[in-house]
């Protein structure tokens, strides 16, 4: 019981040395929706970059054949990655 008394004081003081909150319910609600709209379209972009990346490649490897986009070997962004290490050269060595 003293623990929670304890833990209430903290928290007391914690919430105590900030200077009150000055915008509203109404405006926080506002600001988290915008976040978290750009967050959506940042997503929305990143997974149609690897979408395409992963069909180029699989166009590159198969020029001749058409399959739907669902009978594609599946690989991860973690596999598309490790396959493009070998490719770009950072270091500008000739072996």
């Amino acid at each position: 019981m003293l623990i929670w008394e304890w833990r209430r004081k903290w928290r007391q003081y914690i919430r105590n040395r900030r200077p009150p909150s000055r915008l509203t319910y109404q405006q926080l609600t506002k600001r988290y929706a915008r976040i978290s709209f750009v967050f959506f379209i940042i997503g929305w972009h990143i997974i149609g970059f690897v979408i395409w990346n992963k069909v180029e490649k699989w166009r590159k490897d198969n020029p001749q054949d058409k399959v739907l986009l669902s009978e594609m070997p599946r690989k991860g962004f973690r596999e598309l990655a490790e396959e493009k290490k070998g490719i770009i050269d950072f270091e500008g060595g000739d072996e």
